[in-house]
């Protein structure tokens, strides 16, 4: 019934393992991950949003840039030099000003309403209009950038053991590091980005004004990439309840 059907809501990668599980394979998916079930909306139960946030990219190397969707608006941190016409040639949409350097935020950020500008030609960033929405998704984004991104994985690169181990393995790949001490080259902590500093401070008080939790039983929760709150009760025992 569903074949030939549009559905115009984002579908993000992740959330195809707990769909599939609980859709086709027909088992509950109980554990919190980025991954959202989508099975009911996918074959017409429901209708609406699954997912209401979603992170598309971030990268603490290039000084914050990324990009994220929360509801219909998407918040990113790239200039808009990197916009492209077919023939290669860069171009800025409608009045934006490309001229400005790394550190000009006229220029490096943005927030476009996609309901009513799909070509993300409108810049609402810094528009006194939207200043609570654009709170809103500093404050998502600085969430992922202090909170969840972590140091990435860049090592030295050992291309000559891993394609010796690969060809020895009938040329599928596989690990060719038996022990390393290799640590990671670029850490987060070199890094600074100071449009999260403020959400960095303000995380940390929270945290310091938390009661504690009952004698014996710790409570943590986390929010995932759906902007779920996922509230976890765990006995001293590290059983759950």
């Amino acid at each position: 019934a569903m074949n030939g059907t549009t559905i115009d809501y984002v579908f993000h990668a992740a959330d195809w393992y707990p769909t599939l599980v609980n859709g086709l394979a027909g088992k509950d998916w109980s554990l919190s991950s980025d991954g959202l079930n989508q099975w009911d909306m996918v074959t017409g139960v429901t209708q609406g949003p699954v997912r209401n946030e979603t992170l598309l990219w971030l990268d603490y190397m290039s000084s914050g840039w990324g990009a994220i969707l929360v509801g219909d608006y998407k918040f990113m941190k790239q200039g808009c030099k990197v916009w492209y016409d077919p023939d290669g040639s860069s171009y800025a949409m409608g009045d934006e000003d490309c001229s400005g350097d790394d550190d000009d935020e006229s220029a490096y950020y943005r927030i476009y309403n996609l309901a009513t500008d799909p070509e993300e030609q409108y810049n609402l960033y810094g528009n006194s209009d939207y200043s609570d929405v654009q709170a809103k998704l500093e404050e998502r984004y600085c969430y992922y950038y202090n909170d969840v991104m972590t140091d990435n994985v860049y090592q030295e690169a050992d291309k000559t053991g891993a394609f010796t181990a690969m060809e020895a393995n009938d040329n599928f790949l596989t690990y060719w590091l038996e022990n390393t001490e290799a640590s990671v080259l670029y850490p987060k902590s070199d890094y600074d980005f100071s449009l999260c500093d403020a959400y960095l401070t303000t995380a940390t008080e929270a945290l310091d004004a938390t009661p504690p939790a009952p004698h014996g039983e710790h409570v943590s929760t986390h929010v995932n990439s759906a902007g779920e709150s996922l509230l976890a009760d765990y006995m001293s025992d590290g059983q759950r309840p």
